[in-house]
């Protein structure tokens, strides 16, 4: 095995978040980050699936959900069977990790490729949410940060930390 081997099987089983730091080594490496081949054996030795989610109701008046993942070429499908029908996505991070609404304002956050589901402490707020985003600080521990736009008078508050999967708080109500 040469010395050009030997770099393509090192750069094709490290995490994606060491390739930016592995860009920097050498020109080399950098073109081999960018290789469509090279990011396909990464691909499919480190199991990545890669897609979108589609959301839609069968009628204006339905509180049903349909979710579904259309994969990418190449990619392995996912089951979202998982889900509730009356789960609603209401935010989503370039990680894979979505924020579902329940009826009664129950929030959850969800890790569709892992089946990972966790619920939200019931945030105390007067205000009706209007809109929600999600920011992943880092995948492994999980830590996100949730942004509640509320009405009436739009209303920023950063709700969630979470260092942690099991320490979530509601700050900012």
């Amino acid at each position: 095995m040469d010395s050009k081997d030997i770099t393509i099987e090192i750069v094709s089983r490290t995490s994606l978040r060491s390739f930016d730091a592995m860009r920097c080594t050498s020109k080399e490496i950098n073109r081999l980050t960018y290789d469509s081949n090279i990011v396909d054996i990464h691909e499919q030795r480190n199991h990545i699936i890669s897609g979108l989610i589609t959301q839609r109701t069968p009628s204006s008046y339905s509180t049903r959900y349909i979710k579904e993942f259309v994969p990418s070429c190449e990619s392995k499908s996912l089951d979202l069977g998982f889900l509730s029908d009356d789960a609603r996505i209401r935010a989503s991070s370039d990680h894979g990790i979505i924020v579902l609404e329940r009826p009664r304002i129950m929030y959850y956050v969800c890790k569709p490729a892992t089946k990972q589901l966790i619920q939200l402490p019931h945030p105390k707020s007067k205000y009706k949410v209007d809109k929600l985003s999600i920011v992943v600080m880092d995948s492994k521990p999980l830590r996100y940060k949730i942004v509640r736009f509320s009405r009436p008078d739009n209303i920023v508050h950063i709700v969630v930390r979470s260092s942690t999967q099991e320490r979530v708080n509601w700050n900012g109500d």
